[in-house]
Order: structure tokens, then sequence, then C-alpha cells
């Protein structure tokens, strides 16, 4: 992982378990990477999505703000912002 990384879950989505996050958001820590790992407790898998039962209009605007903030603040205007960042090296 060579840039921030945004994790953004539903509490009640079966396939990341609250455990799981919390491993990864250690891993990401140990290894000195930049990470915030959200969970939006009553929302389900997709609670982004509008077309879907799953919507979550609360978590979904939280979400949307916090990621043009992560853009903002990791990759707009950085160097990150560059092919060069995200190639092997």
């Amino acid at each position: 992982v060579k840039v921030p990384v945004l994790g953004l879950f539903g509490g009640a989505d079966q396939s990341n378990p609250p455990a799981k996050i919390k491993q990864w958001e250690d891993k990401l820590k140990e290894l000195g990477k930049t990470n915030e790992m959200i969970t939006y407790p009553d929302a389900p898998h997709a609670f982004f999505n509008d077309t879907r039962p799953s919507y979550r209009a609360d978590a979904a605007k939280d979400a949307l703000k916090r990621t043009l903030d992560w853009f903002d603040e990791y990759l707009i205007g950085s160097e990150m912002a560059t092919p060069a960042a995200t190639q092997g090296s």
C-alpha cells in the first residue's frame, strides 16, 4: 500500500466484520500507513447505493463528505496525484 487508505463500512455488513476491519486498521498502522476506518453501525452492505433498499441516507451523506475531505487532504495537489505515486518501485 503506497497511498493513504480510507475504509467506509456498514456495521451490519456480514462480509466485513468489525474484528476484521480492526485487524486491517492495526496492520496498516503497524506498517506506518495512513488510514482511517469508519463503520456506520446500522448500515448494511451497499448503504451508499440509493437505488437499493440498503441505502442509508445519513451514512451515505457522511461517507461522501469524508471521501471528499480525504481526497482534498491526500490527493488533490499532493505528490500522490502523480502516476508515479501509484506505480510499483
